[in-house]
């Protein structure tokens, strides 16, 4: 049996009173289907909302997959990327975020602006991948440094723990850059 670890890591960064009190599966349609000659178009909004309509965390990490190969393989030599980490710590992001910013991070991600839908779909999504029943075993680690003295909203620590599987660290960037890094 072979045992994957993933560790993406998101640092807080404070887009909005959803995140903090500081002052300051593979795809079920067939045209998400991503080929090395082809960028994947994602779905069209709906004038005047954000976000993605009816896109699963599945295939939005398709999308985002096949954007980046898109982009990557005009580059030289060899890359590689999780678009699995990428999506799912800049979604943690986009959580704490709202107003504009909110609706770039979900349209740009192709994430619904449905959160309840959203943070239940990335709940499924995540335990899916981490499913001890397969014939393989992948752990994914989620995690959230924070400046220490930086105040985040129980509500935000509670979607992250909930429906991402992720946990809330503080560590000292400031005066401990080193043990910052080492934690």
């Amino acid at each position: 049996m072979k045992k994957i670890l993933i560790v993406a890591g998101a640092v807080l960064l404070c887009f909005g009173p959803l995140a903090c009190n500081h002052p300051y599966t593979l795809p079920a349609s067939p045209n998400l289907l991503i080929t090395p000659t082809a960028v994947a178009q994602p779905p069209t909004a709906t004038p005047g909302t954000c976000g993605a309509s009816n896109v699963t965390p599945a295939q939005a990490d398709n999308l985002l997959a096949g954007n980046l190969y898109g982009w990557y393989r005009t580059q030289s030599g060899n890359v590689f990327y999780s678009p699995f980490s990428i999506l799912t710590a800049m979604s943690m992001a986009q959580e704490g975020a709202n107003g504009s910013t909110a609706c770039q991070m979900q349209t740009a991600l192709n994430l619904s602006s449905d959160a309840p839908g959203r943070q239940a779909a990335f709940q499924q999504f995540i335990a899916g991948i981490n499913n001890p029943n397969k014939s393989y075993t992948l752990e994914t680690a989620d995690d959230l440094w924070v400046q220490q003295g930086f105040g985040v909203l129980p509500s935000y620590v509670n979607v992250l723990a909930t429906d991402y599987a992720a946990g809330v660290t503080n560590v000292d960037f400031v005066s401990n850059p080193g043990g910052a890094l080492d934690t």
